[in-house]
């Protein structure tokens, strides 16, 4: 995954592969860690029916090498088995993706799913 990004800013090649790597949400979550890219992950969010290979051309022809980095938003850092299986079912991804989700979902953010997901089961 951080070698497709790499590849985003430095205009390499990008192969069908890389972009298996990588999913929407990661990669405009990537994007928005530059305050002049976060227009760019706000129309891809919002236009979601276009394809990621797409998305990853449109943003590597835009950047263009002139942005040399883009940090990773911090996120969560322990995260227990509980609640991977609360991101699993909130964004309706396996476990293995949602341990890859974990890194980039704030405390915050965490909270505001168990408590969408608890009164989801408590409505029943």
């Amino acid at each position: 995954m951080f070698t497709v990004f790499k590849k985003i800013l430095n205009k390499s090649e990008i192969t069908d592969e890389d972009v298996k790597k990588v999913s929407d949400f990661v990669f405009c979550r990537w994007l928005s860690g530059n305050p002049n890219m976060i227009g760019m992950a706000n129309l891809f969010n919002q236009y979601s029916n276009i394809p990621l290979d797409l998305k990853i051309k449109i943003a590597q022809q835009v950047i263009g090498g002139r942005i040399r980095y883009i940090p990773y938003p911090k996120g969560a850092k322990e995260i227990d088995d509980k609640d991977l299986e609360y991101l699993s079912e909130y964004f309706n991804i396996s476990r293995a993706k949602s341990q890859m989700y974990s890194e980039f979902i704030s405390k915050d953010d965490l909270n505001y799913i168990k408590n969408a997901i608890n009164s989801k089961y408590a409505n029943k």
